[in-house]
């Protein structure tokens, strides 16, 4: 019927459409790497299970992610919508005092940093978790 609304689409709704209307389109660049809409859904979905099977996130908890921009960043935000989990996005270019703050302030039960980031020392790092394959390290 005219002027008739469509229920709200969330932005796992609307990923969810694309990977299944265009598959292997692209969706994510990032340097040379591509990634199309059934990857980054295929990739969310294993973040969400690793994140809940190896992490222990539920809904309504929080990951605080320290890392970098790259691919595995979007995955990781995307499987914590999945579980209905806030994600607190820590700045990957603080460090020490001003990093234990912000991870303090964030409520979060979970921090997971990417490759490399582990050396401030601080919180449950993903490697240790399980979860390094998630990050696209052994």
């Amino acid at each position: 019927r005219a002027g008739a609304r469509r229920p709200a689409s969330t932005l796992l709704d609307v990923l969810g459409r694309r990977a299944r209307r265009t598959p292997h389109k692209p969706l994510l660049l990032f340097g040379t790497e591509v990634c199309t809409y059934e990857q980054v859904e295929r990739r969310s979905c294993q973040a969400a299970r690793a994140l809940r099977d190896a992490a222990g996130l539920r809904t309504g908890g929080c990951l605080a992610l320290f890392m970098d921009n790259r691919p595995a960043y979007v995955w990781v935000w995307l499987g914590c919508a999945r579980l209905g989990c806030a994600v607190a996005c820590l700045n990957s270019n603080i460090r020490a005092a001003s990093l234990l703050r912000c991870f303090q302030s964030s409520a979060a039960t979970v921090l997971l940093a990417a490759p490399g980031e582990e050396s401030t020392g601080h919180g449950r790092w993903g490697a240790e978790r399980g979860l390094g394959g998630l990050l696209g390290c052994p």
